[in-house]
């Protein structure tokens, strides 16, 4: 009757297992198969880079976070299975050191120290399960305030992967910025130099010009009317280096 019961509780802890992990693989794919059809839709909509690799750091924290949640389910699965053979061993120890006794006792042929004996085995059974119960929920308490923990971290590095991506946006938009100031500065600056160098052709002219007419009367003087005529005649004043 004994074997029986534990062959029961084994298959039935076996069948447990088995569905979990079932669900687990379908929930495993269908989540991953939706994010991966996200993901390209996101990734061919928006044609920036910095959004595509926002969302690629999301895909990779939600893939880091499922799988996490699914190490927990899984730890949690094996600690509900672990405590049941504990207990199942703990119970099959209590009724063999029942059966034991009771076979020594009744050898003895006292029924007092029989009862005696099967209350003092009770005892210790009830302690040990709850001996192992305590422990096996502050195993899974631990366990919950690590995966705390660990999404907590996550979200602290989901913050820190996004500023840095802002970051990288801004500079580039800096980066950007500068080059079309450093556009317009040069533009401003050739502007410049061709504003001064007109307006230095022009104050040459104008004073060459005032130099050629203040020669034309020495030039005249000496008879050379036609060479002043000339200076006097040209636009720019280059007959001057005619003399």
């Amino acid at each position: 009757m004994l074997m029986v019961m534990v062959e029961i509780v084994l298959v039935m802890v076996v069948l447990e297992v088995m569905v979990v992990l079932v669900v687990l693989i379908m929930m495993v794919v269908v989540i991953v198969v939706l994010v991966m059809v996200l993901v390209v839709v996101k990734m061919l909509v928006v044609l920036d880079v910095v959004n595509c690799m926002v969302v690629v750091m999301k895909f990779v924290m939600f893939m880091m976070e499922f799988v996490i949640t699914v190490v927990v389910i899984m730890v949690f699965v094996m600690m509900k299975v672990v405590m049941m053979i504990v207990i199942m061993m703990v119970m099959m120890m209590a009724e063999v050191m029942i059966v034991m006794e009771m076979m020594v006792v009744f050898v003895m042929l006292d029924f007092k120290v029989v009862v005696m004996v099967m209350m003092e085995v009770r005892k210790v059974v009830i302690v040990v399960i709850v001996i192992v119960v305590v422990i096996v929920v502050l195993v899974m308490v631990l366990v919950v305030v690590m995966l705390v923990m660990m999404l907590m971290v996550m979200e602290v590095v989901k913050l820190v992967v996004v500023v840095v991506i802002l970051v990288v946006f801004m500079a580039m938009q800096v980066l950007i910025v500068m080059k079309v100031v450093k556009v317009v500065v040069m533009l401003v600056l050739v502007v410049m130099v061709k504003l001064v160098t007109v307006l230095v052709r022009i104050a040459v002219v104008k004073v060459m010009t005032l130099y050629t007419h203040a020669l034309c009367p020495v030039f005249s003087e000496r008879g050379s009317n036609a060479g002043c005529a000339a200076n006097t005649n040209t636009r720019f004043g280059i007959g001057v280096y005619f003399y």
